[in-house]
């Protein structure tokens, strides 16, 4: 018998005493959970060692090559799948598309998570120099996002309809790394004009063992009576190295612990196609054209700042 079989013991030890409390508690802040990653992974590994160098029976070989190639079996099917995904979400959006102008305003609904970064990643990115957001809160009020460049970045500012608060800016990054002199910031502003709203959907669940996804749709509609819809979906692929994972978790004011074992599931990825994110598939949408920020830095300087700002202190 292999002596990597004790690893496996060990995992089966440990998942049996998540099920004892308080046991269960202490081995679920030690993360036992994710134990089985190593454990297991380790486990077959060292009858793949033993096996091949003769400390084990040649049987040995069979567990691992079931276990591994079992699931790069299941990795194919659930790469199949998401290429599936992937190209009905292209045809679905292939002919979608509104004009959109730098007179227009656009506007984005929020409450949804894969809406967050849109209104300023798209300022950031493409050639759109003001997005307005709906808040997610109750009150739903109405921001507006502009880059800014100079004394907009380096001086405090008071918003201009409510002087008790403060302008809310954020430094503005590009590859992972800071823009000296270059800002993102948000006043509380109406926008005028053709007004472009974008909606998200509630997400739609999809089970699957092996790719498990959602869809959701992205409508994006004038004060004209101009609509279109865009197909957003992203899913959670099967590992392509074994990723197992089991044990209990209690919940806040729950008795019992919840328990499982299965395959990893934490990073979604979206099926998009040609775009990578829901940022990018609302510009492709509308016909922006990809012009980071900084190489617009003249022409943000040159707007300059905003004439209804007041500065926070006396300069």
């Amino acid at each position: 018998m292999p002596k990597s079989l004790w690893l496996l013991a060990f995992t089966g030890i440990v998942l049996i005493l998540q099920y004892v409390p308080p046991f269960d508690a202490i081995l679920m802040i030690l993360g036992a959970s994710v134990w089985p990653i190593i454990t297991v992974n380790l486990a077959f590994v060292g009858m793949v060692s033993e096996a091949w160098s003769g400390v084990a029976d040649r049987f040995w070989l069979i567990p691992p090559v079931l276990y591994f190639g079992g699931n790069l079996v299941l990795a194919s099917v659930g790469e199949y799948q998401f290429l599936q995904l992937m190209k009905e979400v292209q045809a679905a959006n292939e002919n979608q598309s509104l004009s959109f102008s730098e007179e227009d305003s656009l506007v984005i609904d929020t409450r949804q998570p894969i809406a967050g970064p849109i209104p300023l990643t798209l300022i950031e990115t493409f050639n759109i120099s003001k997005v307005y957001e709906r808040d997610a809160s109750a009150n739903k009020k109405l921001y507006v996002w502009r880059i800014g460049s100079g004394s907009v970045c380096d001086k405090p500012w008071k918003e201009p309809h409510d002087p008790k608060r403060s302008v809310l800016t954020l430094g503005f990054h590009e590859n992972g790394k800071l823009v000296k002199g270059m800002c993102a910031y948000r006043l509380t502003e109406t926008p005028s004009g053709r007004i472009l709203n974008v909606t998200v959907s509630e997400p739609t669940e999809h089970e699957s063992f092996i790719m498990p996804y959602k869809k959701q749709m992205v409508t994006i509609a004038d004060n004209q009576g101009k609509s279109i819809r865009l197909l957003y979906a992203e899913a959670t692929p099967w590992f392509w190295i074994p990723m197992p994972v089991g044990g209990c978790i209690r919940g806040p004011g729950e008795s019992k612990s919840r328990c499982f074992f299965e395959p990893l599931r934490v990073f979604s990825m979206p099926a998009l196609g040609s775009v990578p994110n829901s940022t990018a598939l609302v510009a492709k949408a509308l016909g922006l054209i990809w012009n980071p920020a900084s190489r617009r830095r003249e022409q943000i300087s040159l707007d300059g700042t905003p004439t209804n700002l007041r500065p926070s202190l006396s300069f």
